[in-house]
């Protein structure tokens, strides 16, 4: 059974076609992975999946309970920075 699935999904932004006709699905209990060189469209596939752009032609067919969550690839470098110190100090504490 597909719990997601994308059908002849195309995008395209004023500075060109960046998705043409892509067809994928995922069925249960699979993991999959997306790879490509950079430029190849996908994080623009992961930001359509997850609703943050619309397809310019296209469906993406999934169950309205679906949660899918993502893990950015950028980090804030004032968390990290934080996460850092707040790491030190308690390693200090304990020796």
């Amino acid at each position: 059974m597909s719990i997601l699935r994308l059908e002849k999904v195309s995008k395209t932004y004023p500075t060109g076609e960046v998705l043409k006709n892509v067809n994928w699905e995922v069925k249960a209990a699979e993991r999959v992975g997306l790879v490509g060189v950079n430029g190849a469209g996908k994080t623009t596939q992961l930001k359509i999946v997850m609703g943050e752009t619309e397809p310019t032609t296209g469906n993406i067919i999934r169950p309205s309970s679906l949660k899918i969550s993502c893990l950015s690839q950028e980090f804030d470098k004032h968390l990290c920075k934080m996460n850092c110190i707040l790491s030190s100090k308690i390693i200090q504490h304990f020796f």
